[in-house]
């Protein structure tokens, strides 16, 4: 009995120390996959900001656009205008 005693302590001392290395190796697998998912958080944030700003260039070339087109074809401009406010008035009027 007293060697089966000796055993079951022995046995709880393992088990102890190994859930002890269990959790130390928990945390620190935790710690890596945070840092990855930071990173590759950081990688769409600045993929996202590059879209916005390219987005930006775009709309503002394409309003630089449209004004110079309207400058140099003002009744053309306006003769459109008018035609799609027809257009959007009588799909909103049904």
């Amino acid at each position: 009995m007293a060697r089966l005693a000796e055993d079951l302590a022995r046995l709880r001392e393992d088990l102890r120390r190994m859930s002890e290395h269990l959790g130390e190796e928990g945390a620190a697998r935790l710690g890596q996959a945070k840092a990855a998912v930071e990173a590759r958080l950081q990688q769409l944030e600045e993929a996202l900001e590059e879209l916005r700003r390219q987005a930006r260039e775009r709309g503002q070339r394409a309003a630089a656009g449209l004004e110079e087109t309207v400058r140099e074809q003002p009744l053309l401009a306006l003769l459109a205008a008018f035609g799609l406010g027809m257009v959007i008035g009588r799909l909103f009027g049904r």
